[in-house]
């Protein structure tokens, strides 16, 4: 048995004095059902592409950066975390989702954004341009940040376009 005197062992203590008095039956049944079903489109991407198991796992990734929504996390607003993702730094393609309301961001009329090619160069590629906010670039940006580095430890790779469709799919 740990019984150490110190301040650290009353706040383990306490840690699981909360811990177990807390976690019940109908607790869990209720953040699984909460939480559980972070897999969508992991489980859309097995439905549509058996076969291709990086992409259930990348699928899967992608729905993680839902995480920004937690009040003890990001605790950023819906708009932030969910959406449609398209390029900032340039004109709002017509085809974007309710395209109407571009017309109240303040880019929208910033002769420096609303062109294709005073913050971006002609084919410069995709990789170079600022996509917007969301759970999406989170995510590819923690792949980008941490996973050649894990994997190569592994001594395998994670692929680029892995990556890109992580914070592309939306």
């Amino acid at each position: 048995d740990y019984n150490a005197e110190s301040e650290r062992q009353e706040g383990v203590e306490n840690f699981y004095k909360t811990n177990h008095i807390c976690q019940t039956y109908d607790f869990v049944k209720n953040m699984r059902e909460k939480y559980g079903k972070m897999d969508k489109t992991a489980e859309a991407v097995r439905r549509d592409y058996p076969d291709e198991d990086w992409l259930h796992l990348t699928g899967l990734i992608h729905d993680l950066g839902e995480i920004l929504f937690h009040p003890n996390f990001g605790k950023l607003p819906q708009w932030a975390v969910v959406g449609g993702t398209y390029p900032v730094g340039c004109a709002f393609e017509d085809s974007i989702v309710h395209h109407k309301y571009f017309k109240e961001n303040p880019d929208f009329t910033n002769p420096k954004y609303n062109t294709t090619t005073l913050v971006y160069s002609e084919g410069c590629g995709l990789e170079n341009v600022l996509m917007s906010w969301g759970h999406d670039d989170y995510m590819y940006m923690v792949l980008v940040q941490t996973l050649d580095y894990i994997f190569a430890k592994w001594e395998c790779t994670v692929l680029d376009s892995n990556k890109r469709l992580v914070q592309l799919v939306h």
